[in-house]
């Protein structure tokens, strides 16, 4: 099981399936997408 992660504006990111996250779940998703985030930002640099 995973989460894909679809942008679909500038804004906007897109958690595929919606579901109902705990906690734990939201710290570990918010890490992964920081980490994604910041590598991309570097590279664009």
């Amino acid at each position: 099981a995973g989460v894909l992660i679809n942008v679909t504006a500038d804004t906007v990111i897109r958690l595929v399936p919606p579901l109902i996250y705990g906690e734990a779940e939201v710290n570990v998703l918010v890490a992964a997408v920081t980490g994604m985030v910041k590598n991309y930002l570097q590279q664009a640099a």
